[in-house]
């Protein structure tokens, strides 16, 4: 008789082991949907593209919070200077249908 409940509590933890990855996969999907949607193209989370009015700015580095300043601007305030640059200059885009492939779509 010992060993029946052994041999159950054996299979029902083992149920819980298959079941248990499964779990938190559905828990994490709806912060991920948000993340996604609250990284919208220009927004303020958006790591690569910021946006000033109608134009919309490629980012120097994670830290560039103001994309749309000149060149000059970002070196005299020396803003990524202790980030990888993911871009060197300066690029500027109109929004809603810039043609220059270099500009988000």
């Amino acid at each position: 008789m010992r060993f029946a409940l052994s041999m159950s509590s054996l299979v029902a933890l083992a149920g819980l082991a298959v079941a248990a990855p499964c779990l938190p996969a559905t828990a994490q999907q709806a912060p991920r949907t948000q993340m996604a949607q609250a990284a919208t193209l220009g927004s303020y989370a958006d790591p690569f593209w910021g946006r000033r009015g109608d134009l919309i700015c490629r980012r120097w580095c994670l830290s560039d919070r103001t994309p749309c300043d000149t060149v000059q601007e970002k070196a005299a305030d020396d803003r990524c200077s202790g980030d990888v640059r993911s871009f060197y200059g300066e690029l500027r885009c109109h929004v809603g249908g810039d043609p220059r492939p270099e500009c988000p779509g």
